[in-house]
């Protein structure tokens, strides 16, 4: 299977860390040079996008990242494999992750997007899943948000090159977020992660996430918390709020779901 790498020109750090890691594997892949989203123009930026489902405005790295990730969408597009696998420049893989890139033949004909990683937040999946080796591949059945480290199949690859020519949302929302039209599977233990969420956000360190030192300013210049009476009705409905996603997550068995952080190891 192709491994797709996204890589800036001005990242040679994070490259050397990449031909590293998928050394250790014995894993060949393909380096896609990123867009540099700090060399769009405002216009361009504009001309490209339209408003995302936060409400957020677009940042250039975030540009910048749609424009890469659409790259790779491309390339498996126009390619002879039936996937293809995606990856930015900051994952760690596990020691078995070769036996799951080397080929796609254990991938289901169904699958439309497999996510490779995790993220660490709870997420809704098929209570089963079908065995992969000493993993699981489960159905997701809710948002679970990073492209890091995915597998795609070709012909989905095709409808979002066809329909992503402005860009209404990150990558990783148009394939992740559920319930949707994409058939989204998770690999569970998750064979990558992110250095972002191994080590949290380090700036001006080797593998530091240039998207998230355009939004750690963002954030504090737009909060999202909410103030006097809209923050005393959420404290006052957290409890039941509470109760609900708890009672929701026990009733998970009953419709063949469960609710779990996934792993990495």
């Amino acid at each position: 299977m192709k491994c797709y790498l996204i890589n800036l020109d001005r990242s040679p750090q994070r490259l050397e860390h990449m031909t590293t890691a998928f050394g250790a594997i014995g894993i060949d892949f393909v380096r896609v040079p990123a867009t540099d989203g700090s060399l769009l123009s405002a216009r361009e930026v504009k001309e490209i996008t339209g408003p995302k489902s936060d409400e957020m405005p677009w940042t250039h790295q975030e540009v910048g990242v749609a424009i890469s990730q659409r790259r790779c969408w491309q390339m498996i597009a126009e390619g002879d494999d039936e996937y293809g696998a995606v990856f930015e420049d900051d994952v760690f893989f596990s020691d078995d992750a070769a036996k799951y890139l080397f080929n796609y033949d254990w991938i289901r004909a169904d699958i439309d997007v497999l996510k490779l990683e995790t993220v660490g937040t709870k997420v809704s999946v098929s209570f089963l899943g079908t065995a992969a080796g000493s993993r699981r591949v489960h159905r997701l059945y809710s948002n679970h948000w990073g492209a890091g480290a995915y597998v795609l199949s070709r012909r989905l690859a095709r409808k979002l090159v066809s329909r992503s020519e402005i860009f209404t949302d990150q990558p990783d929302v148009v394939l992740f977020r559920q319930p949707g039209d994409i058939s989204a599977f998770q690999l569970i233990p998750a064979i990558c992660i992110q250095d972002l969420v191994l080590n949290g956000h380090l700036p001006d360190t080797k593998l530091s996430s240039t998207l998230e030192d355009e939004r750690v300013p963002l954030r504090k210049k737009n909060p999202r918390k909410p103030r006097g009476w809209k923050k005393l009705r959420r404290e006052l409905t957290r409890p039941f709020e509470q109760l609900t996603s708890f009672a929701t997550d026990a009733a998970q068995p009953l419709f063949g779901k469960r609710t779990l952080r996934v792993p990495y190891r």
